[in-house]
């Protein structure tokens, strides 16, 4: 007997990466690397949560924007609003850090960029399928059979001027550094501003 059967994606998460190379001053990079830091449960995050606003790092923060509203527009298919950069910071994973799994709340698209060179051996970002408190069945996967549709999660390597948008509700965490060296990065959320809803559905929503 022949089985037939399809099987389409449902609902899948976008995951946007691009190469941003805005030619970055060495003082730029100096005022990334030399933030003052505190302690996360698993590395280092700066206390200047609005690092992208400085005038040192402007293209970069143009830069992001860009992409920020193709990711919104072109991806999401969101029209009559605009996205912007709510909260920025570097972090920095010293030698055998890594980082929680975590997702962003009160944002929409978050994102990473990396503004260095990765530490070798690299240390990954890996995606969670399921967020937050959702039922967590693990099931003993044929490794002939893993696949998109099965897989719990999903790593992704980062090379230096990558930049990464998701949405910000996806669970993700970041595998130990396994190097000598520090890993940086920064962080942002992001939100949108403009009309949101519609008028006749009484779900209008105007965010300036």
């Amino acid at each position: 007997m022949t089985i037939h059967y399809e099987v389409h994606p449902l609902f899948p998460k976008p995951l946007y990466k691009t190469k941003v190379d805005v030619g970055l001053s060495k003082e730029a990079i100096d005022f990334i690397l030399h933030q003052e830091m505190y302690e996360n449960p698993s590395n280092s995050i700066s206390i200047n949560k609005n690092l992208l606003e400085s005038p040192v790092l402007e293209k970069l923060n143009e830069s992001i924007h860009v992409h920020l509203n193709i990711f919104l527009k072109e991806i999401m298919g969101a029209k009559d609003c605009e996205a912007y950069i709510t909260q920025s910071w570097s972090l920095m994973n010293m030698p055998g850090h890594g980082m929680h799994e975590h997702s962003h709340s009160n944002s929409l698209i978050s994102g990473s960029y990396y503004f260095t060179d990765m530490p070798e051996p690299g240390s990954d970002m890996v995606f969670n399928r399921y967020t937050g408190n959702q039922s967590r069945l693990k099931l003993n996967l044929d490794e002939e059979k893993i696949s998109y549709y099965n897989m719990m999660n999903m790593p992704v390597q980062m090379e230096k001027h990558d930049l990464f948008l998701f949405p910000s509700d996806v669970s993700h965490q970041i595998e130990k550094n396994q190097s000598t060296e520090p890993r940086y990065s920064i962080a942002f959320n992001s939100f949108v501003k403009g009309k949101l809803g519609d008028y006749d559905y009484a779900n209008l929503l105007i965010l300036n």
